[in-house]
C-alpha cells in the first residue's frame, strides 16, 4: 500500500543510523572481550601514582596519572594511563591497584571501572542508541505512513460512494 519510493526512503533512513550503530557495536564487543581478556590473563599489584601528566584536549588540559609497579620478577616499571580526567583523579603518592600482563608487563592498567571497562561501555551505549533509534524510527515512520494512505484512501472511497 505504501509507495515503494516512500518505503525506499524509509529503508535507507533507517540503514543511515543502522550500520554505523552496528560498527560500533560490534567494535564495543571486541572492546569488551578485549578487556574481559585482559582481566583473566592479567596480573594484579599494587602501583603508586608518580605524576600527573597533562594533555591537552578539546576542552582544554586533562591529566593523565603516571603509575611505578613492580611485576612479580621485581622488576619496576613506569606507564602513563590511556585515560585522562579533569580534574585528575589521582594525585602524587596515591596507591593504586594495577592489572598488567605477565607476559608484557608494560601492558598495564589501573585497575579502576573506566580504565578496564570505559571504550566498551561507550561505544556499546552509542552503537545501541544508533541501533535503537534507527529500527524504532523506520517502524514508527512505516506505521505513520500506513495509517495516513489507509485514511487518505477510505476517504477517497467514501467520496466516491456519496
Amino acid at each position: 500500500m505504501i509507495n515503494n519510493s516512500i518505503r525506499r526512503s524509509i529503508t535507507i533512513g533507517g540503514l543511515v543510523l543502522v550500520l554505523p550503530g552496528l560498527v560500533l557495536f560490534a567494535i564495543g564487543l571486541w572492546q569488551f572481550f578485549d578487556a574481559r581478556e585482559f582481566v583473566k590473563n592479567g596480573v594484579t599489584t599494587e602501583g603508586r601514582v608518580m605524576k600527573n601528566a597533562t594533555r591537552s584536549s578539546d576542552t582544554g588540559v586533562v591529566f593523565s596519572p603516571v603509575f611505578e609497579f613492580s611485576d612479580e620478577a621485581g622488576n619496576r616499571y613506569l606507564k602513563e594511563s590511556d585515560t585522562a580526567s579533569y580534574p585528575a583523579k589521582y594525585q602524587p603518592g596515591d596507591s593504586v591497584e594495577v592489572i598488567y600482563q605477565p607476559d608484557n608487563p608494560i601492558d598495564a592498567r589501573i585497575a579502576s571501572s573506566f580504565s578496564v571497562w570505559g571504550n566498551a561501555g561507550i561505544l556499546l551505549a552509542i552503537g545501541s542508541l544508533f541501533l535503537f533509534s534507527g529500527i524504532a524510527s523506520s517502524l514508527v515512520l512505516r506505521y505513520f505512513i500506513r495509517s495516513r494512505v489507509r485514511r487518505f484512501s477510505q476517504k477517497i472511497m467514501d467520496d466516491e460512494i456519496v
